[in-house]
């Protein structure tokens, strides 16, 4: 049977004759606004506090497993870009070099070529 505010008044009547109007308020205070059913017990919340308790231990397991897996894939990234940019600073070098020899080549046959017109050569 479900209690409703029409049942409540009625028993707060019915105590009220019994008890008198102070007893009956008392006694009222007592009761659960709803149901017992619906009334949480102290096993009741140890078992809450105990799932609770369960899930935070696994969601820090489940963060700690995260923050290592960033942790190492942020070492690979940075692995990688310390090559990468190894790579590029050789290959800046190598093109440097070749550059400087292809100017140094430019600036000989530019060289052979004045010497030779001078002579009467080319």
């Amino acid at each position: 049977m479900a209690i409703t505010e029409k049942s409540r008044h009625h028993l707060y009547q019915r105590l009220e004759e019994a008890l008198g109007s102070e007893e009956a308020a008392v006694l009222m205070e007592h009761l659960p606004p709803v149901g017992w059913a619906d009334v949480a017990t102290k096993r009741d919340l140890d078992n809450l506090h105990d799932r609770i308790r369960v899930d935070l231990a696994n969601i820090r397991t489940e963060i700690a497993e995260l923050r290592t897996e960033v942790r190492t894939e942020m070492a690979g990234l940075r692995a990688d870009l310390r090559g990468d940019l190894a790579s590029f600073r050789d290959d800046m070098h190598v093109d440097r070099r070749t550059a400087q020899r292809q100017v140094i080549l430019a600036l000989v046959v530019a060289l052979v070529s004045m010497i030779l017109s001078m002579n009467g050569i080319g």
